[in-house]
């Protein structure tokens, strides 16, 4: 699951919702875009993937108020391949 869910780290809607069952990519600011201070966005994964990388787009910051996300995760049998990978 993933999107712009404007949620404060700890104590936003979608983390009292979603964790558990589903794990938290790590926080990264995102908001606002042109200064990312606050890391409001998440991608949410369940087992079991595993994330192998997670960054922001720091070029896409014209384009919204947030930075996107992109993220990388894998199947732990083909951990040396990357299986997809994710915008938020």
């Amino acid at each position: 699951m993933l999107g712009d869910f404007n949620d404060f780290p700890g104590r936003g809607l979608a983390e009292r919702t979603l964790s558990p069952p589903l794990t938290s990519t790590p926080e990264l600011p995102t908001y606002p875009s042109r200064l990312p201070l606050l890391p409001l966005d998440r991608i949410w994964f369940s087992s079991p993937l595993e994330l192998t990388t997670i960054a922001t787009l720091r070029d896409a910051g014209r384009a919204s108020d947030h930075l996107p996300l992109l993220a990388s995760l894998c199947w732990p049998a083909a951990a040396d391949a990357r299986v997809g990978t994710v915008f938020a």
